[in-house]
């Protein structure tokens, strides 16, 4: 019986894999929050070009415009909208994705939490037994010398 292992410790591969588990969701919740924060910074940049360029538009106000400036201005300023709407879109799907790590990160954080109770569990009970076995003992040795003294 010596050989043989307690069952806090053949849990602890299950609790390696579940900890090995959580550390790959955490690197793929701080990869998706990352990148969350590229894009969300990128659409900050596109919005104050777009604002930049309005306002020099509207400073020069009372430049005369020639017909083809006036066509190519408003085409630029229609895909800069198209470029800002764009990277608003990509960050909804970027938000979307970063709730399903999230929530894969709370899972696997759970597991973990869940085996590291039953092993906790599982220790208290072994300290129990242990702790039962050797009272057991003592009372035996105890009984054997109160017998002992009864015989001499």
């Amino acid at each position: 019986m010596a050989s043989e292992k307690k069952r806090s410790q053949r849990l602890k591969p299950v609790l390696d894999l579940a900890n090995l588990k959580l550390d790959k969701a955490e690197v793929e919740l701080g990869r998706c929050r990352q990148l969350l924060a590229q894009e969300q910074q990128k659409l900050s940049g596109l919005e104050n070009y777009q604002l930049e360029y309005q306002q020099m538009l509207r400073d020069g106000a009372g430049v005369p415009v020639v017909g083809h400036q006036l066509q190519s201005t408003q085409a630029f300023l229609k895909q800069l909208q198209a470029a800002i709407e764009q990277q608003q879109s990509y960050i909804l799907s970027v938000e979307q994705q970063l709730q399903v790590v999230t929530e894969a990160w709370r899972k696997r954080y759970g597991e973990a939490q869940a085996i590291e109770k039953v092993i906790d569990s599982a220790k208290k009970s072994e300290r129990a037994e242990i702790e039962k076995k050797q009272q057991n003992e003592t009372d035996d040795i105890a009984q054997m010398r109160f017998i002992s003294r009864g015989d001499s």
